[in-house]
């Protein structure tokens, strides 16, 4: 290989320069390692969650626990992965206007909300002795700031109505696709 390396830094999908740990809306998505259906299933638009589904519902919505300024809106756990709106209110916390950077994790802000979360799921399934051959949640996550009521508007109609679309998700590994697409 010559010295290179096979990956190169992680891109960010962040906006440059905006403070993740104030106040605002975001859209996260966050997935199961290697999009595996580890969270349950969907039948006839509806989903069904197994036991370590139940685990990520419940510490999903005990967010608001642990990080006193969050509050959970609209959300879904699909089997590979779980869509959720968090709202950040204003309040006086530590580090409010600091960036996070790698090993130096700020308070409060939504990365350090989302690995709090995957931690949690991943000792609540370790206690309940669900066998983890692999890693329990993909490295990163997906987010987005929700900066128009119309954007959040939109991203709780996803969040609603993804189940009904399963069939045809593109993370839903076992969707139905032909050589011109996928199949409604």
């Amino acid at each position: 290989m010559n010295g290179q390396k096979l990956f190169g830094p992680r891109r960010s999908i962040r906006m440059p320069g905006f403070h993740y740990g104030g106040e605002g809306a975001y859209f996260l998505t966050i997935c199961a390692f290697q999009e595996r259906c580890l969270f349950g299933s969907v039948r006839n638009g509806q989903v069904k969650l197994n036991e370590l589904g139940t685990f990520v519902l419940e510490c999903w919505t005990a967010v608001p626990q642990h990080f006193e300024h969050a509050i959970v809106d609209a959300h879904i756990v699909m089997p590979n992965h779980l869509h959720g709106i968090v709202v950040l209110h204003s309040g006086e916390r530590p580090g409010k206007e600091q960036s996070e950077k790698f090993q130096k994790p700020v308070a409060g802000s939504i990365p350090t909300l989302v690995r709090a979360f995957k931690a949690a799921v991943t000792l609540r399934a370790r206690r309940a002795a669900i066998e983890l051959s692999d890693p329990l949640w993909q490295r990163s996550y997906y987010e987005r700031v929700l900066r128009s009521g119309k954007e959040f508007t939109d991203a709780t109609r996803y969040i609603l109505e993804n189940p009904g679309c399963w069939q045809s998700d593109e993370e839903n590994p076992q969707r139905i696709q032909t050589g011109h697409g996928i199949e409604p």
